[in-house]
């Protein structure tokens, strides 16, 4: 398998077919926003009311669009009221990056009626030719799009930093020292604190010197980035199903670790949607990392499984090629799934977080786990209680696990409803932000 969040990508010519994909339809009513309403956003939001609208190209239809991706993901009422990540830079590490990003995201905000992208792109270690025939830039590139396309739609105001390295990330230690100097460059020249990780390696192919070496770089590396530095780091679970493989850098205890779902049937009542298991989501026991405090907290039947380390995915969203988000990648468009999409939306939606709460987040686990554990919180995550990620045509088959009722090692706490969780991950934030923290914070 490639080490990083391939996704299954689909190139299409105009008048081509796109098969599988399920019909997009939309989403119920809203779920109720949490006691009190949502806060007004200073300055006021945009009056576009075809804000994230228009069709599908012909060619990669249906698809997901950015109007779609609000609707999946319940964030309309923040939307408008102007949290929106103004004011917020998300930090996109990647090898080779797109040479054309900025007309590909051009062409993606016109289709889609977006504001336009405040998009810086850097090469501080260098550039590397862009040759259209090796697969792997072409990879990279589509990866990129991919990454900066949905983290615009899901928080059209946040700006998004894409910082290339000329080395090609992998299997095992190659590209990784390259990745965390870029992470360093990004935090020591204060260009964003919400870092969204589509790329992995196994834990299994860190087991040298070396590569023991880089895990504890990284390790210390994120801990502060996520504690002292306030910043906060996603990545994606990885695409390999039920495979016995957990994900590096996802398998640190201070990085959101984000699974996969899938899309069936026709919307119910709200939230809309039915979202199941998607097959290609990744998950398991790190055998590099032990058990976070907050994951101590789940279920004994939970605990049973982990045996004491540190569980895989925390959250999800969508990633399955059932239904996918249609972006431009050299200046053609595409369809992609996977974790690489679903990683992006949760960056997105820190993004609206950091706005409303006026300061970045920081580590968001233990705030997720406590906000799934409480009434207040209910709504916030849907639990995702059916499907299963095993690959029976493996050799030897991997019967996976399943999704179930709570935390799972296939979709963690499950996918986001934004009206619910933006707001919950700001108030308990500020429960913990102060040695008085505000009257309704839980003991």
């Amino acid at each position: 398998m490639r080490r990083r969040h391939r996704p299954g990508w689909a190139r299409f010519a105009p008048g081509a077919a796109a098969l599988g994909l399920l019909a997009w339809a939309a989403a119920g009513p809203l779920a109720p926003v949490l006691a009190g309403g949502l806060p007004a956003a200073a300055p006021a939001a945009l009056s576009t009311p075809a804000l994230g609208t228009g069709a599908c190209p012909e060619f990669v239809s249906p698809c997901l669009t950015p109007a779609a991706l609000e609707r999946l993901y319940g964030e309309a009422t923040l939307l408008r009221a102007g949290w929106q990540g103004r004011g917020e830079k998300v930090v996109v590490v990647v090898s080779y990056g797109d040479p054309v990003l900025a007309q590909d995201v051009r062409t993606f905000d016109a289709r889609f009626h977006l504001p336009a992208l405040g998009l810086t792109v850097r090469a501080p270690l260098g550039l590397a030719r862009f040759d259209p025939r090796r697969p792997d830039m072409v990879g990279w590139q589509e990866e990129t799009a991919l990454d900066v396309e949905t983290i615009h739609a899901v928080a059209p105001l946040a700006r998004v930093v894409v910082l290339t390295s000329p080395i090609d990330e992998t299997e095992g230690v190659q590209g990784l020292p390259q990745f965390l100097a870029l992470d360093r460059y990004a935090l020591s020249h204060r260009l964003g604190c919400i870092f969204s990780q589509s790329w992995a390696t196994e834990e299994r192919d860190l087991g040298s010197p070396a590569g023991r070496a880089e895990v504890l770089r990284y390790a210390a590396f994120d801990r502060t980035l996520t504690g002292a530095d306030g910043c906060t780091v996603l990545s994606g679970s990885g695409d390999t199903g039920g495979l016995p493989e957990v994900a590096f850098p996802a398998d640190l205890p201070w990085v959101t670790a984000v699974g996969g779902t899938q899309l069936v049937g026709a919307p119910a009542s709200p939230p809309g949607y039915r979202q199941v298991a998607w097959p290609g989501s990744a998950g398991g026991a790190s055998a590099l990392f032990p058990e976070p405090t907050w994951q101590r907290r789940l279920p004994p039947a939970v605990q049973a499984v982990l045996r004491g380390r540190r569980g895989l995915p925390d959250v999800a969203a969508a990633a399955s090629p059932r239904l996918n988000l249609a972006v431009v990648a050299g200046g053609g468009w595409i369809t992609a799934n996977g974790t690489s999409e679903a990683t992006p939306v949760w960056a997105g939606l820190v993004a609206l977080a950091d706005q409303m709460a006026g300061h970045p987040l920081g580590d968001i686990n233990p705030l997720l786990y406590q906000l799934a554990a409480s009434p207040s919180g209910r709504g916030a995550l849907l639990d995702i209680v059916q499907g299963t990620n095993a690959v029976p045509d493996a050799v030897p088959p991997a019967p996976g696990h399943r999704a179930v009722p709570g935390w799972d090692l296939v979709t963690g706490l499950g996918s986001p409803w934004a009206a619910q969780l933006v707001p919950g991950l700001v108030r308990l934030a500020r429960c913990r932000a102060g040695p008085a923290p505000p009257a309704g914070c839980p003991a």
